[in-house]
C-alpha cells in the first residue's frame, strides 16, 4: 500500500507534530480501495446510491456533535467504545472521497477523533479491517453498519 506519513502532507495542520502512524494513501491506492470497499461508481459519500450497502444497512447510533461542542473527547471515546466493539489495534481507513483516504489504527483514530472530524466532517466513512464501518454526518449523527464489506 503506497502511503505518506500525515505530517508530510497538506493535512498535517490538523494533527500534532509528534503524531505517528497516520498515513495518507496515494491517490491510486485510495481509488482502488474506494472502488473495492465502498462503491465502483461514486467518488464521494453524497454520490452513493440509496441501495449502497453502507447506506442501506446503517443504523444511527448517536450524536458526535454534542461531544464536540462541549470539547468532551473522553465522552465521545467512551460512547463509541460502549457502542462499537472495535479493537484499538484494528487498522481503519478514514475515507473522505475516492482519492483521499487516511490510514491509521482505531486507537489512534479515537485519540485524535476531533482532529479527524475537523479535517472533514461531511460524511467521512470509517472502515475497519473486519468489514464494519461508521460514518459521521455533518449535523452530528453517527451511523454504524453491521455487515461485511
Amino acid at each position: 500500500m503506497s502511503e505518506t506519513i500525515i505530517t508530510k502532507t497538506f493535512y498535517s495542520e490538523y494533527f500534532d507534530e509528534a503524531i505517528e502512524d497516520i498515513y495518507l494513501l496515494e491517490k491510486e491506492t485510495a481509488s482502488k480501495l474506494w472502488e473495492l470497499k465502498i462503491d465502483s461508481k461514486s467518488n464521494n459519500f453524497f454520490k452513493l446510491s440509496n441501495d449502497n450497502i453502507i447506506i442501506l444497512n446503517s443504523k444511527n447510533i448517536g450524536d458526535w456533535r454534542n461531544y464536540y461542542d462541549k470539547d468532551d473527547i473522553l465522552g465521545l471515546q467512551s460512547f463509541l467504545n460502549l457502542n462499537i466493539k472495535w479493537k484499538s489495534d484494528n487498522i481503519v481507513l478514514f475515507c473522505i472521497n475516492k482519492e483521499t483516504i487516511i490510514k491509521t489504527n482505531y486507537g489512534i483514530f479515537l485519540n485524535n477523533i476531533f482532529n479527524f472530524l475537523e479535517l472533514y466532517d461531511d460524511c467521512p466513512i470509517l472502515l475497519n479491517e473486519n468489514g464494519e464501518c461508521m460514518y459521521f454526518a455533518p449535523l452530528g449523527n453517527i451511523f454504524h453498519s453491521l455487515y461485511k464489506i
